[in-house]
């Protein structure tokens, strides 16, 4: 599936085409490569193919005259940083796919996919298809504007690629997921192999800043948790390059609050809440700075904030006591939350926000 992709190096934006090791000899390539893929014309650049996943980072280059990376070397550090932690967690997740399976896209989701009895259209009845209890009414809202996903070339921004598993059992062309964790890719395919739409999955190891993709080569863009990781004076224009006319993105990220910045301030350092991926290097988005950026790339980009005190406590419910609600439920009671937040005028409060762009 990688080859009919339209590869470009992330560093000159060259078209890249499938090749044979030899095709560069006296290069240092991974022991498990087995095709490279290589720029076009003089001085070739070349990236390997592991196991059939194009690996398409800066230090994954060769070539004669590699130019540096656009985006600072300290973001190149944090992402190798941060590697170390996303590979070790999704090879767990492996490891036990069937339990992986299960939690990372939904228990009702799972049963009926295996059973062949999905409902439709995506993303409705959301109460299948939405799977994040913290995010429900955020993650719906980013659903619904990526609706309809039939015959789309879709791409998750991260994460593990159940959500891009999600766009190929809702009828995408192709679907696939962009992370600088090899290991998120392999649990990607092992999803999507165990839902039987392996064929029409892929993966790349690249990141946000650098999405080595032509322009216009994709018709969706979904991110959970994801954007506030990335440079976003490179992402969102990244973003912008790829997307087709008309082609939509969603983002769902989480925001800075006071309640937030209390549980950080007690636990004495910058501590992700309740979760599991602490030394992982956050970037707080500021939304009025995110819309400016998104506005100048984008035809349309629009914002839903929610998740106040009450989705803190859900959260906590969730993963520290094992106890939390349907994210249906959930979704309903962050959207009754969200209506007193607005009437009270403490919009301040809100913890969690969709990102909506069309281009």
């Amino acid at each position: 599936m990688f080859t009919e992709l339209p590869w470009t190096c992330p560093l000159t934006g060259r078209p890249l085409a499938p090749a044979p090791p030899a095709a560069m000899p006296g290069l240092s390539w991974p022991p498990a490569a087995d095709a490279l893929l290589v720029t076009e014309g003089p001085d070739p650049i070349g990236y390997p193919v592991v196991d059939g996943v194009p690996i398409l980072t800066v230090e994954a280059a060769r070539g004669r005259a590699v130019p540096p990376s656009p985006v600072e070397a300290g973001r190149h550090e944090e992402i190798r940083e941060e590697v170390d932690i996303y590979d070790r967690l999704a090879a767990a997740d492996r490891a036990r796919i069937t339990h992986a399976r299960r939690r990372l896209l939904g228990r009702r989701l799972d049963q009926l996919a295996r059973r062949g009895a999905l409902p439709g259209p995506f993303p409705d009845p959301p109460g299948v298809w939405v799977d994040s209890v913290g995010s429900a009414d955020t993650q719906e809202a980013a659903y619904r504007h990526l609706a309809p996903l039939t015959e789309t070339r879709f791409l998750q921004l991260g994460g593990s690629g159940s959500h891009a598993v999600k766009a190929l059992l809702a009828g995408a062309e192709c679907a696939g997921v962009l992370t600088p964790s090899f290991e998120e890719v392999q649990l990607g395919r092992a999803l999507a192999d165990s839902f039987g739409v392996g064929h029409r999955f892929f993966g790349v190891v690249a990141i946000g800043e650098l999405i080595p993709l032509a322009d216009g080569a994709l018709d969706r863009v979904y991110g959970g948790g994801c954007l506030h990781h990335t440079a976003i004076e490179h992402s969102v224009p990244a973003l912008a390059r790829v997307l087709a006319p008309e082609g939509r993105a969603a983002f769902v990220d989480p925001l800075q609050n006071p309640i937030y910045r209390a549980w950080t301030g007690l636990a004495g350092r910058r501590a992700r809440f309740c979760g599991d991926e602490e030394g992982t290097h956050d970037h707080p988005l500021d939304l009025d700075a995110l819309r400016a950026l998104a506005g100048r790339h984008f035809a349309g980009a629009e914002v839903y904030a929610s998740g106040g005190p009450l989705r803190y406590g859900v959260v906590f419910a969730a993963r520290a006591l094992n106890l939390a609600p349907r994210p249906r439920t959930a979704a309903r009671l962050f959207r009754a939350e969200r209506a007193a937040l607005d009437r009270l005028g403490l919009q301040r409060l809100y913890g969690n926000f969709a990102l909506l762009l069309t281009r």
